[in-house]
């Protein structure tokens, strides 16, 4: 399972800016386009993994890209996982090994 800090640090969670930056303050949205090169990022959190999977399942969002970590394993509920998985038109699994049960 991937860590919360590595997360952290990398802008890989839903609700912050890399390096603990925060979407809701304007100096670090302007930091972030600066350093990134972009322009307009969002300043609204995103989806947590839990509010991602019931999204998956009820058709609101249509698919899922699943870096380095297993939710058939690391969230609450398995059998919802699994049905939100198999709802999703296109399911991404980026792991180390091919022997996941989120490939399977």
């Amino acid at each position: 399972q991937p860590n919360a800090m590595g997360g952290r640090e990398v802008g890989g969670l839903s609700n912050m800016l890399a390096s603990h930056r925060d979407f809701t303050n304007p100096s670090h949205v302007e930091e972030m386009e600066s350093l990134w090169g972009v322009k307009g990022l969002s300043t609204k959190a995103g989806l947590s993994a839990t509010e991602m999977f019931d999204a998956l399942e009820s058709g609101k969002l249509k698919a899922v890209w699943i870096v380095c970590t297993n939710p058939l394993v690391s969230l609450p509920n398995l059998k919802k996982i699994e049905n939100a998985l198999n709802k999703a038109a296109f399911v991404v699994v980026q792991d180390i090994s091919g022997n996941s049960d989120t490939v399977a």
